[in-house]
């Protein structure tokens, strides 16, 4: 972190940053999981447009680390350390040059201090040691050119106000992308809400959830799609697709209805409910099945996505459609999450299982890419299964 804040001081030119601060593995941890901001505010970065940020501690506060003496060693080894580290130094001369206000910034302020934000004009934020009300409470009024919105998690009143808020300081998304794994949202209020705030200028919508073992995915009704059927620029849009036993006709018919829309990627749960009920065995506590059976294709969710029954939901929509012409729908079924890179851990059944399978109207038919038959038992995954 020390050397990547060192190059945004020292390099103006520098107008994109991606940035994930994690732990690896078992043992490789970052410096830190701020930059070094000095707390004096003369620091300065390069006007960035493009900013991804993962991990990252907004609330962290220099002027909390200095006072700090804390740690397992004895008393007195604790003051030695305070002082030969150089923060007592530090302490003291901000102590007299310092206004209370300014030793009290924390990390984002000071970023706020250094950078122009109003330069930005995309941001995505995943993962952060800040709840994102704490970030864009401070933020918001500085993003005064941001086009493209990407978060990953948080609460649907949460989001509900952030979009609320940038719309309010005179910010128009023109994309938008929302991804969650916690489906514990109520779901009635998102598209409603998006399409109010920035339904005008929106190009892109993203809203769609990671599948878990323990939660299905997000289920938006016909009447709430229906709300974005009132926006004139939508040229893409992705969502989850529930189903169980047959295809929602009434959904896909309200997608179908949004007039500029081209291009669709749907979001596809591949665990049957029974399979979801089903205990996780651990290798080190075993435990028995809750439910008997659910075995074999009985696992999976029905009907099965495969090149005739996308081509079936392809050719129904493109028959339903209103205005632009339909020309591609992606399917993307399963666990379509990052690799797990942290400490150890067991892996989930869901994990890697997945399909992608690919229609547009230039190649007349729908194609699987990835996860042919992923249902069969024969399938290369089942030699990992634990449970066989």
């Amino acid at each position: 972190m020390s050397g990547v804040h060192r190059a945004l001081i020292s390099c103006p030119n520098i107008t994109s940053l991606r940035l994930r601060v994690t732990l690896l593995g078992c043992s490789s941890w970052p410096d830190r999981w701020s930059f070094p901001f000095a707390l004096d505010g003369k620091d300065t970065y390069p006007n960035l447009r493009t900013l991804h940020l993962e991990g990252y501690d907004f609330d962290q506060r220099e002027w909390n680390d200095l006072q700090s003496r804390l740690g397992p060693m004895r008393w007195y080894e604790r003051w030695a350390d305070w002082i030969f580290s150089g923060k007592a130094f530090k302490q003291i001369s901000f102590n007299i040059s310092l206004s209370a206000e300014q030793r009290e910034k924390d990390n984002l302020d000071l970023w706020l201090d250094a950078m122009d934000w109003g330069m930005v004009e995309e941001l995505a934020l995943a993962d952060n040691r800040a709840n994102y009300t704490y970030f864009f409470g401070k933020a918001s009024k500085a993003l005064t050119g941001l086009q493209r919105l990407q978060l990953d998690g948080g609460e649907v009143n949460e989001t509900i106000q952030i979009l609320k808020a940038l719309a309010d300081n005179g910010v128009a998304l023109t994309n938008f992308t929302w991804t969650d794994n916690s489906n514990s949202y109520p779901q009635n209020s998102t598209l409603p809400t998006i399409a109010k705030t920035h339904g005008q200028s929106l190009l892109h919508l993203d809203v769609h959830s990671i599948e878990a073992m323990s939660t299905s995915g997000i289920v938006f009704s016909a009447t709430e799609i229906e709300h974005l059927q009132q926006m004139p620029n939508l040229n893409h849009l992705s969502l989850n697709l529930p189903r169980n036993g047959t295809w929602p006709l009434e959904s896909l018919s309200a997608i179908a209805g949004i007039s500029p829309l081209r291009t669709l990627d749907l979001w596809l749960d591949i665990m049957s409910e029974c399979r979801r009920q089903k205990t996780e065995p651990h290798h080190w506590r075993p435990y028995p099945d809750e439910v008997e059976g659910c075995t074999e294709e009985e696992q999976f969710l029905r009907p099965y996505a495969n090149e005739t029954t996308a081509n079936e939901v392809f050719e129904f929509m493109r028959s339903k459609k209103l205005g632009n012409e339909l020309e591609s729908v992606t399917f993307w079924v399963g666990d379509w999450g990052r690799p797990w890179d942290g400490p150890l851990y067991e892996p989930s059944w869901v994990e890697n299982r997945r399909a992608k399978i690919s229609c547009n109207v230039v190649a007349e038919r729908c194609v699987v890419e990835e996860g042919n038959n992923y249902w069969s038992p024969d399938n290369s995954w089942r030699e990992m299964d634990p449970e066989k």
